[in-house]
């Protein structure tokens, strides 16, 4: 569990309109958020370099990971590019379904925003209990985010540095050093 309960206000405030994973069927409410058991990927890159899709901008707050991955996936739509080849970390998370389906009525997984791994790092000693306990694996040093940077969003976005233990700064989307770990909605 990343955490209960859906905000409409405030720092972990979610813009998302969910829908259920089979992608038409409106989500009437979310009761919370969930990390998967393991990482979707351990090494990839954001996506390309010099270009800017138009995802979130905030580091700190938000929970915004389904709007931005919903966002970046229609952006490659739209463009007629390779989801894997232009979004790794997104084609990542998603894909996660192949592994570890998504239960039917949930958003299916999705690539968390800055605000959910700022909520997973301030959390991270209760959800690495949780997912231990679980059976799940431990965290590598850095995660990527849906979200762009604020001020240079063509060419960077923000990742989790839990190596250092306390901060969601940017990072190259070209840099391949990231994991991924794919978040749900339910």
């Amino acid at each position: 569990m990343l955490k209960k309960g859906h905000d409409d206000s405030g720092d972990w405030a979610d813009n998302g309109n969910y829908t259920m994973k089979d992608g038409t069927t409106p989500m009437q409410k979310v009761n919370g958020y969930v990390l998967a058991l393991r990482d979707a990927n351990e090494r990839c890159q954001w996506g390309s370099y010099e270009i800017e899709v138009g995802c979130d901008k905030n580091n700190n707050s938000g929970f915004n990971g389904y709007s931005n991955t919903q966002t970046i996936i229609a952006f490659n739509k739209d463009k007629n590019w390779n989801l894997p080849d232009a979004f790794p970390a997104v084609y990542y998370a998603t894909n996660h379904e192949t592994v570890c389906p998504a239960p039917s009525k949930t958003s299916g997984w999705f690539l968390p925003s800055g605000g959910q791994c700022q909520y997973w790092l301030n959390k991270r000693d209760v959800i690495l209990t949780s997912i231990l306990n679980a059976g799940g694996d431990g965290w590598k040093d850095e995660y990527w985010s849906s979200s762009e940077d604020r001020y240079d969003p063509a060419y960077f976005a923000y990742g989790l540095y839990m190596r250092y233990g306390d901060i969601v700064d940017y990072g190259n989307k070209d840099q391949r050093g990231y994991a991924v770990r794919s978040c749900l909605a339910f």
